[in-house]
């Protein structure tokens, strides 16, 4: 499941990923957008994972662990 949400991702999700729970100002950087537009795209990731935590029975730290790790792999 991890991999199929993965493909799904954007890159520029995928770039976001472990910075969700930093501050939008701090990430804008990260994204070269503004606080307002990261905070947008944050916004729409979290939710794009929760959706998909909440039809997956498996284990959400599970889910979420096998997606930072796929993130940290070389491209």
């Amino acid at each position: 499941m991890a991999a199929e949400v993965w493909q799904g991702m954007s890159p520029q999700e995928r770039r976001l990923l472990p910075h969700l729970d930093d501050d939008p100002a701090t990430v804008a950087s990260v994204l070269g957008l503004g606080r307002h537009q990261t905070q947008a795209v944050m916004d729409a990731l979290s939710e794009k994972l929760r959706l998909v935590l909440a039809s997956d029975r498996g284990n959400p730290r599970d889910m979420v662990a096998a997606l930072l790790r796929r993130g940290s792999d070389p491209p």
